[in-house]
């Protein structure tokens, strides 16, 4: 590959640096030659050019699929439906003035239907009027998933070495961030682990992305937030916060 002259120093080293350690994690192969890559994944491949942007103190890498129509050579039927704050507000509002001073609880869901029960005799009204929240971040979200093999010549990457000025390339092993497909595939995942969380586990999350809000009473709180984590951690893995008071 030949030298590409460097315009911003410290924007390369960082988003080389990042190239490395994703090396080191095994979310990438390389550095490979042009030759080599063809030797994995076929004579027909194209490079998506890797840069960086600054969001406040901190660079994101971003890989460019857009700059040789690979996003464009995606498209779907369906229409992502996004969760909000309006569902989280409108969630909690729920939970807090489903039960009343009689401790009759009753619901009515999406579908029209009505749930009605009994506040059990060890819960006070107040006890489940005091819900706390938290939200947790997925670490590396889009990179918890696989390259399906069939996409593997659309999933080279090439990033600029500073130290020398040269693009070497890399054969991505997991969904890359600039990936249009990336988007919709991990949202499949989002929605499912809520949709665990919840069917499951018994727990109410808003997931947004990669932010999963997790709504609970007080008293069961560190018990919720154990079995969300412990849910998580068997299948991807979460940064930790901790609960607000």
């Amino acid at each position: 590959m030949q030298s590409q002259r460097i315009l911003d120093k410290e924007l390369a080293e960082s988003v080389w640096q990042s190239t490395l350690t994703e090396v080191e994690s095994g979310l990438i192969h390389g550095p490979l030659t042009p030759t080599e890559i063809a030797a994995r994944v076929g004579p027909r491949w194209v490079a998506a050019r890797r840069f960086g942007i600054r969001q406040g103190e901190k660079i994101r890498p971003i890989d460019n699929f857009a700059e040789f129509g690979v996003n464009d050579a995606f498209g779907s039927s369906e229409k992502v439906a996004l969760l909000s704050v309006d569902h989280i507000v409108s969630w909690s509002r729920a939970r807090l003035e489903c039960c009343n001073e009689d401790r009759k609880v009753r619901l009515v869901d999406n579908a029209g239907t009505e749930w009605n029960g009994q506040l059990h005799d060890s819960w006070s009204v107040e006890d489940w009027r005091s819900i706390q929240g938290r939200v947790a971040d997925l670490q590396n979200a889009y990179k918890q998933l696989a390259v399906h093999p069939s996409c593997q010549s659309f999933s080279v990457i090439a990033a600029q070495d500073p130290s020398s000025g040269i693009v070497k390339l890399f054969e991505a092993w997991a969904l890359m961030f600039g990936e249009t497909a990336a988007v919709y595939g991990f949202l499949r995942i989002s929605r499912a682990l809520s949709t665990i969380a919840s069917r499951i586990f018994d727990l109410m999350i808003v997931e947004f992305f990669d932010d999963f809000t997790q709504i609970e009473n007080s008293a069961l709180t560190e018990s919720a937030l154990e079995t969300m984590e412990g849910m998580a951690d068997s299948i991807l893995t979460f940064t930790k916060f901790p609960t607000p008071s």
